[in-house]
Parts: C-alpha cells; structure tokens; sequence
C-alpha cells in the first residue's frame, strides 16, 4: 500500500504540500514553460520587488487548484492559508486524504488506512510562504520575465543545501494585464515542481481570493486513529 510519504514526493510535497483529491479534471494541460526567456517585462530587481511585495502583503488566501502530476490524470481541491504557518489542501467530503497545518505542524491524514504523519512547517519550503516577512535568504533564486503566455513573473527557488528537494518555481500574473507598468500588483498564479528524479508536476490556481477572513475551523481535523492511538 502507497504511504503519505509516497503522495508528497508524487506532489512535490517536499516543497508544497499537494495530495490526493476525488474529482478528475475535464482539462488536463498545463501551460508550456519556455526553456530561454527574454527581459521584456522588467529589470531583474524590478520584478523581485514586485514579488517581494505581493508575498509581504499576502496573509491569506483562498483558491480552488488544479493539480497535474507526473503521471496520472489531474485532481482538483480547495487551498485555505492564513500567515503565519496556516495552511489546508482540503479534497472534498468523499476524499480519503487530507492536510492541514496548525501554525506549527503540518499533519497528513490518511483516512483509507488511519495513519496521521507528521512534519514540521519550519522544515519545508512552505516556510518561505507562510512566514510572517517573505525571505530568500538561505535560498538560491532567479527571477524569471514572460515566462508563458499565462504568466508575466515567476520565482524560481531551490535550497543549495538540500538539492534532493528539487526546484519549485511560483508564478504569477499582473492583477491589471493592461497598465503593468503603472500597477505592479500580482497575484499568484501557478506553481511547478521538479522533483529529484526531474519529474515535473503543476499546481494551477483559480478563483483566488487574497487577504479574506478565514474560520479557526479550519486549521482543525478529525483523527481517524481513534483515541487511545493519537499522539500529543
């Protein structure tokens, strides 16, 4: 039987967590990712400030995803996050997983065979996204203009010390595609990750909503190990 630990390195979990979700999406292309890209948004610096930006004044968000593995048909769900550490890829009532963070710890629930794992938010590149001031430090990164034809900026980032992890790379497009240059706001759009064994998986956002109010409840899950097998 596959592991939870099977499905975040299927996802690239390692740098976002991603899962299992119950309904197979009708579309299943990703968008094409340009091996060379030109500058022709803006300098280097410019955009990372952008990015900066966004990143900083992001304290929550709510969006429906779509996700396109490696192999496999897509999977769609629901993102909930709130800074600092917060954090739900929730799949649906009839879904046998689920992952949820409680500012602390990010639980992986396995409803088919009761297990919940463990892991740190500290320990995974969802730090860098749901820590209270967005910071590169300690990562290697490049900025990346005009990716595709569906984005205008992505973040590429790898940690140099941990290059078993893989590469994740966010992008995002201008909230008003028609005056960039006068309103620098971003949303965020979509991610990538290349996994050790350079397998490619996509994660597409939809319906974003940035900085709404979301209920504690959230953050809170329903043990399927039964009590007297739950730890503290």
């Amino acid at each position: 039987m596959k592991t939870a630990s099977y499905f975040l390195a299927l996802a690239g979990l390692t740098w976002l967590v991603i899962g299992l979700a119950p309904e197979v999406l009708a579309q299943d292309t990703a968008p094409a990712i340009q091996e060379e890209v030109e500058l022709k948004v803006a300098p280097e610096t410019q955009a990372l400030g952008s990015i900066e930006k966004t990143l900083n004044e992001l304290q929550s968000m709510q969006a429906q995803f779509r996700m396109v593995p490696p192999e496999g048909k897509p999977l769609t769900g629901t993102l909930s996050m709130k800074k600092p550490g917060f954090i739900r890829f929730d799949f649906g009532e009839s879904a046998n997983q689920l992952y949820v963070s409680n500012g602390k710890t990010l639980s992986v629930i396995d409803y088919e065979i009761g297990k919940v794992e463990r892991v740190p938010v500290k320990d995974t590149p969802l730090s860098l996204l749901l820590s209270e001031k967005f910071s590169l430090k300690n990562y290697r990164s490049r900025v990346i203009t005009n990716p595709d034809s569906r984005a205008d900026l992505g973040l590429m980032v790898e940690d140099p010390k941990r290059p078993e992890m893989g590469i994740l790379t966010v992008y995002f497009r201008f909230k008003q595609k028609e005056t960039p240059q006068i309103d620098h706001s971003l949303l965020v759009d979509y991610w990538t990750i290349v996994d050790g064994q350079g397998r490619l998986t996509y994660v597409i956002l939809e319906n974003q909503q940035m900085n709404v109010t979301l209920s504690d409840k959230l953050w809170n899950f329903k043990d399927p190990r039964g009590r007297a097998r739950r730890r503290n």
